[in-house]
Formats: structure tokens, C-alpha cells, sequence
């Protein structure tokens, strides 16, 4: 009895989630509640890693036992020099957020993308949508500009030293995007930028749990009439959004994006089809226990 629960323990496939940090992620219990719900002899953990240590980590995650594994900030983007293949589009967006083990071999593939052009579309109609502000240009930003690229017409994006914003402006001109520009943050580029859009998405981490009094633009430079869209999804309503809804914007969670992309994980690593709301569903457990 021994040699077969030691077996059926061996023969456990692993997943991870590799970031830094990561005690704020709902992904471990959305995943290992899958995995219990349909019977598959899966678990999922969180590794969070400091930046030294992500190639060694990386490394390691070819095992055998190691099924495949998400990555978050701040590695989406580091981390596909460790990898052996990329998948379409991630090297076009720049950014991989998913990673099948394929026996040693590692690909990269980028599930953002897909996550929140269908949380949009839950929501909204893309016909809706011309003139849009994206708070942030690292990974997930990319991932956001992509999704948006045969929808959105004009585009404005802004981080802290405009930089890399600049850059992802330009990746969007390439992507087709008629008019895109990058910014440095600043008040009154914030303000200008705000007025008159159709959607506005957070793609920075303000807000994020602990630091929930945060907010990556000022609630009085919100209009009525813009979609919010917060990819912070812990909390689940985070400052920005509050504001937002108190001045009649349609909100739109983070969460949704994770299960989402979450779907697209699970097709990847397993072949299985899950529905959504059960992967919110367990999401929204994550979040109730996260706050105990």
C-alpha cells in the first residue's frame, strides 16, 4: 500500500506560479479548485523568487513532474530568454505569462492578450471603442495594446518615465494603430489624456493589495461616459474603480481578465475546456480568503 500511494504522490503533475511578489495572486486556489472539482492529480503552487535566482528557477522548472508553469511581474518579460520556443503572438507582444513544459522543453506562450479581449467584449461592444488611455507599459500593458489593435483607433499611453511608453506607442503604430502616443506620467498629461476617451485601463499594479489607497490617476479626471477597465483584481473593487462607479463609468474587473486567461492556461496544460464562471467562482473564494 505503501509503494502505490507513493506512486499515485510521484505521479502528481506540478504547476506554478513564479513572481515577485505573489501572496496577493487568487491563481493557487483557482487552479488547485479545478483540479479537485474535475478529478486531475494536478497542484499548483506559488514560488515567489527574487530576481537573482528566476534563471536558476527557471531551470528547474523542466522536471518532469513540472507540468508548466504562469509567470507575473516583474518576469513577464525577462523570462523568455529561458525559454526554448515562443509561441505566437508572445514575441510580438513581448511578454509571456504561460509556459508549458513539453518533456524538458520550455515554451512560452502569452494568454494575457486573449483574457482581456474577452473580459471586454463581455462588457462592452468593440464598436463602442476609438480613443484609449493605458496606464502603464510593461508586460501586460503589451499584452492590452495587442488585444486592442483591430479595435481602438486613437491611443494615448503614459509610465512613470515615458520611456517605455514612447516604445510601446511605436510597437502599436506597427500593430496598426492609426495614432499612438507614449508619455512621461505628469498631472496634466494625465488630464488631457483622460478627456474624451472611450476606455481607460490601469495596467500598472497601483492599488494592489496592500497599498489599496492607491490609485493610478486621480478620480476627478474620470468622465461618465469612459469604460474603466482595472486589471488589479485584488482587491476586486479597487480605488480606481470605486471612483469610477460613483461617477456612473462602466467598471470592469480585474478578475475577469485572470479567468479568462485562465481558460486559455488550462487548454494549454491539460486539453480541458473550463467555463468561466466557475473559474470566477473560485476566484472570488481566493479573494474571501485572501482577506482573512
Amino acid at each position: 500500500m505503501e509503494k502505490i500511494r507513493s506512486n499515485i504522490v510521484s505521479d502528481v503533475k506540478r504547476l506554478y506560479l513564479i513572481g515577485f511578489p505573489i501572496g496577493h495572486s487568487a491563481s493557487p486556489h483557482i487552479y488547485n479548485s479545478v483540479f479537485k472539482s474535475h478529478r486531475i492529480n494536478a497542484k499548483y503552487k506559488g514560488l515567489e523568487i527574487k530576481s537573482e535566482d528566476l534563471a536558476n528557477i527557471v531551470e528547474s522548472l523542466r522536471s518532469r513532474v513540472c507540468k508548466g508553469f504562469n509567470v507575473t511581474a516583474p518576469y513577464k518579460i525577462r523570462v523568455m530568454e529561458y525559454l526554448d520556443e515562443l509561441k505566437h503572438p508572445s514575441t510580438i507582444i513581448g511578454a509571456v505569462n504561460t509556459v508549458v513544459n513539453n518533456e524538458g522543453k520550455l515554451v512560452g506562450y502569452n494568454t494575457d492578450w486573449i483574457g482581456f479581449m474577452k473580459a471586454l467584449k463581455r462588457f462592452t461592444s468593440s464598436n463602442s471603442i476609438c480613443k484609449v488611455l493605458i496606464l502603464g507599459a510593461g508586460g501586460a500593458a503589451s499584452a492590452v495594446v495587442y488585444a486592442l489593435r483591430n479595435i481602438a483607433e486613437e491611443l494615448s499611453i503614459v509610465s512613470l518615465s515615458g520611456i517605455s511608453a514612447v516604445k510601446l506607442a511605436k510597437k502599436a503604430e506597427d500593430w496598426g494603430f492609426p495614432k499612438a502616443r507614449g508619455y512621461k506620467t505628469d498631472p496634466t498629461i494625465l488630464m488631457r489624456e483622460s478627456s474624451n476617451i472611450d476606455l481607460l485601463v490601469n495596467a500598472t499594479p497601483l492599488g494592489c493589495h496592500p497599498r489599496t489607497w492607491e490609485t493610478p490617476i486621480p478620480g476627478e479626471y474620470l468622465h461618465a461616459d469612459t469604460i474603466v477597465f482595472d486589471l488589479v483584481y485584488n482587491p476586486l473593487k479597487t480605488r480606481l474603480l470605486r471612483e469610477a462607479e460613483e461617477i456612473g463609468c462602466k467598471a470592469i474587473d480585474g478578475l475577469w481578465m485572470l479567468v479568462y486567461q485562465a481558460a486559455e492556461n488550462l487548454k494549454l496544460w491539460f486539453n480541458l475546456n473550463i467555463d468561466v464562471e466557475e473559474l470566477r467562482k473560485y476566484g472570488l473564494e481566493a479573494l474571501e480568503r485572501l482577506r482573512d
